[in-house]
């Protein structure tokens, strides 16, 4: 009987009025649908138990609802968070949580090639350069490795910074258009820049360089040269397929001439490599751009299939 008494008061006050008012008919239906008499005037022992039995119940419901809301409210915004970045992911090509899938692309001999990214920038590679990148962007930075010869047209995005990979140095890009020659046989890395602001590094230094300048790096003994040049245009001249050289040993020139015609040299004297050339043209037969070296220099080219035997006249 006191937990009556108890149960009783309670529901005379004020904040039994209340709950009375709100959950009753929640608390009767029960109570009819478990065959629980009701049509007392007065609450019997056992009416009260089941009230009281049913304020307890409710009571757990409520704390054990409240408890799963806060279990959810700390979850749910952690799974959307997840399909939001699985998504972007899928996107992305698999590239944010895992290494991108790494393409190459190469021009052959007597070929050059335009490749377009797909944030925008433009890449010409040269006859027997070769370009490696991934198949989508990272969200944090852009990154290719060139072996060659490549003229870059980078989409400025001053967040997803743009390097370039060169054997053991790189070019870190501040949104700009410059030219990288590093062919494998070839004893330097130039680039010229032509507008905007690269970093060459090297040796852990790095050569902040502006435009219209040339930069040497010297593979073997780690010695960088950094010039003015007037015409720094001369150095992407290839893209539009004009030879240029600029007093150019006969060595240089039959490597340039080699990639892009797709032919093989053979010197007899080798105190002939020394002799430099300097001419402009645009891409001739081989023969006849042969016959104007001719013309120019005591020199004999003679071209049989795809070799090209030198020797003095």
């Amino acid at each position: 009987m006191e937990v009556s008494k108890k149960v009783v008061k309670w529901l005379s006050s004020k904040e039994g009025r209340l709950w009375l008012s709100a959950d009753s008919s929640g608390i009767f239906s029960h109570m009819e649908e478990t065959g629980l008499p009701c049509d007392s005037d007065i609450p019997s022992d056992l009416m009260l138990d089941r009230i009281h039995s049913e304020i307890d119940r409710r009571s757990r419901r409520r704390r054990w609802s409240m408890a799963v809301l806060k279990v959810a409210a700390a979850i749910i915004p952690l799974i959307a968070l997840g399909l939001i970045w699985a998504e972007l992911d899928s996107r992305l090509g698999g590239s944010v949580f895992s290494a991108p899938e790494m393409v190459s692309e190469a021009a052959q001999p007597g070929e050059r090639k335009v490749l377009i990214f797909q944030d925008g920038t433009k890449v010409y590679l040269n006859a027997g350069a070769v370009i490696t990148y991934p198949r989508s962007w990272r969200l944090d930075r852009r990154r290719v490795s060139l072996e060659g010869e490549a003229y870059f047209e980078v989409a400025h995005n001053r967040k997803r910074p743009f390097t370039v990979d060169v054997f053991n140095t790189k070019v870190k890009v501040y949104g700009t258009s410059f030219n990288v020659n590093a062919y494998p046989e070839d004893s330097t890395i130039s680039v010229a820049l032509i507008g905007g602001s690269v970093a060459f590094e090297a040796d852990g230094r790095e050569h902040l360089m502006k435009p219209s300048q040339l930069l040497t790096y010297n593979r073997s003994d780690g010695s960088v040269s950094l010039v003015e040049v007037s015409h720094p245009d001369n150095y992407t001249l290839w893209t539009a397929n004009v030879i240029n050289f600029r007093d150019n040993t006969l060595e240089n020139v039959m490597e340039v001439l080699g990639r892009w015609y797709d032919v093989s040299f053979d010197v007899e004297d080798r105190s002939l490599l020394s002799r430099r050339f300097t001419f402009r043209t645009t891409q001739l037969p081989l023969r006849s751009l042969l016959d104007e070296m001719e013309y120019i220099s005591d020199l004999k080219f003679e071209l049989e299939n795809d070799r090209v035997t030198v020797s003095k006249k």
